[in-house]
């Protein structure tokens, strides 16, 4: 009982304690949400705004919470609920909440999104800003662009220069490499790029083939189908089907590389504007 009364007489005076030294910041108001932040206080800025009574919460009231956090959800590098808050929130209330919402649905590479952004809140973005949106937006679609697509007025931009790699990459044809292979073992292999792996299955296909041949000229036989001629075949095909995997493999490779890099440069953008 004793423990008890004390344990209440100390909280008490805790309290008040606090009371006086934040007197002048009222818990329901905006000047102790800036308290917090003027403190660096971030984790509890966001307690705060998420504990926010609901008895005074207006329409704008809640935009303005919904823009705050966020802000804070950014600064602690925490795209993920980032992104989950801006596809709920309905109206924005300035345009660098606007900006930032874009660079995370950039990042997601949520193109619907991205196009919602840009025709609702066209007022918030200049011409450079749009022009670079919507070529990113274009590579994230995997559609082709050309030189008319991108920007002159920065030639050292990251976002020029990664937009230059992918009008620039020549695009294997995946139909092309089985056709290439199916004609001559080896040269689908030496279209993809791949000169070794090329000279290794044309011999291998020569090697395989005589013997085949040969085993089927000298000895006619059930056994001369069962033995060599199914395996030449068969690596005979692999060969194609390899060619066509792989290359629809590099091609998948380069638009990931592509994406990534793009995410790259909206995530430094998103940090340079908060």
């Amino acid at each position: 009982m004793i423990r008890k009364l004390w344990i209440i007489l100390i909280c008490t005076g805790l309290l008040t304690n606090i009371a006086k030294s934040q007197s002048d910041h009222n818990l329901y108001t905006w000047q102790f949400y800036d308290y917090l932040i003027q403190n660096n206080l971030q984790n509890e800025a966001l307690v705060w705004l998420q504990s926010f009574p609901d008895s005074l919460k207006d329409n704008n009231l809640c935009n303005k919470i919904n823009s705050e956090k966020l802000k804070l959800f950014i600064i602690q590098n925490d795209t993920k609920q980032a992104y989950s808050l801006i596809k709920n929130i309905k109206q924005f209330s300035d345009s660098l909440s606007v900006k930032m919402s874009l660079n995370i649905a950039l990042i997601k590479e949520d193109t619907m999104l991205i196009r919602y952004f840009l025709e609702q809140y066209p007022a918030c973005f200049n011409d450079p800003e749009k022009q670079y949106v919507q070529l990113s937006l274009k590579i994230l679609k995997k559609e082709n662009i050309n030189n008319a697509d991108i920007p002159l007025d920065n030639e050292n931009n990251e976002l020029i220069r990664i937009a230059h790699e992918y009008s620039e990459h020549k695009k294997k044809s995946a139909l092309k490499a089985g056709l290439l292979s199916a004609l001559i073992p080896g040269l689908g292999k030496y279209y993809l790029g791949h000169k070794y792996q090329a000279f290794s299955a044309l011999t291998i296909n020569i090697v395989l083939g005589s013997i085949a041949t040969e085993c089927l000229i000298k000895n006619p036989t059930f056994i001369t189908w069962v033995q060599p001629f199914p395996l030449a075949l068969l690596f005979y095909a692999g060969n194609i089907y390899g060619s066509v995997m792989e290359t629809l493999k590099q091609e998948k490779d380069f638009q990931n590389n592509v994406n990534e890099n793009i995410k790259a440069y909206y995530n430094h953008q998103l940090h340079f504007c908060n």
